[in-house]
């Protein structure tokens, strides 16, 4: 125990402390790599896909193609379709006739307009005869090397349409459905021969040829 004369101080001095020099801390550790996924992987993708929409197909440069190519060949195929379809429909309303005599005469007529769009019309104001004459001497002309191979090829026939068309006109009663369907053949056949006489040009122009079409338009009219 302390002496009775001593008498503990109040102001006991604290201890100073001494202070600590600092220590610098060491960065954070890094964090792991993230490896992308797999391609496999059923996770939506979510890049930006303007790429891809530049890379697709551009309709309207597309369809203003179409169009300007389109439009003008169109314009040159249809008045040949055009024309195509007015001869053949000619040809079944001749072939169909209401009377048989009418479907004969529809064969010469036939003949005819292949002849004119051949480039070699008939006279209009001859006989059947004499039709027939004028087409063997147009289609077989005299002085060329193979004139009589083609006047044997052209008059036969055509000459045989000539009579046979009279007769049915100006004969009794009508032919029978086998005799008109043999008359139509023989047409073919000297339309066969006629555009064997001609070069492939006119041949080809002939198909696609509306002077047949403008002559019978005109012959209605004049009897009108």
């Amino acid at each position: 125990t302390p002496d009775e004369s001593r008498t503990p101080r109040e102001d006991t001095p604290t201890e100073q402390s001494e202070p600590q020099p600092q220590v610098v801390q060491p960065p954070p550790p890094q964090p792991d790599p993230v490896n992308p996924p797999d391609d496999d992987t059923e996770q939506a993708r979510t890049e930006d896909t303007g790429e891809d929409d530049r890379s697709g197909v551009d309709w309207a440069s597309v369809v203003l193609l179409g169009a300007t190519v389109g439009v003008p060949l169109l314009l040159l195929v249809l008045p040949l379709l055009l024309i195509a379809t007015a001869k053949r429909r000619r040809r079944v309303r001749r072939r169909s006739a209401p009377s048989m005599v009418g479907r004969v005469s529809g064969g010469w007529d036939e003949l005819l307009d292949q002849a004119r769009d051949l480039g070699r019309p008939a006279p209009r104001a001859a006989t059947r005869r004499e039709v027939a004459v004028e087409l063997v001497g147009a289609f077989a002309p005299a002085g060329e090397p193979s004139s009589s191979r083609r006047s044997s090829a052209i008059s036969g026939p055509v000459v045989g349409l000539a009579a046979g068309a009279d007769a049915v006109v100006f004969g009794p009663g009508e032919p029978g459905q086998d005799q008109v369907e043999a008359y139509w053949r023989q047409v073919d056949a000297a339309v066969a021969a006629m555009q064997e006489a001609v070069p492939r040009r006119h041949r080809w122009r002939a198909q696609w040829s509306v002077a047949s079409l403008r002559d019978r338009r005109r012959a209605r009219r004049d009897r009108v």
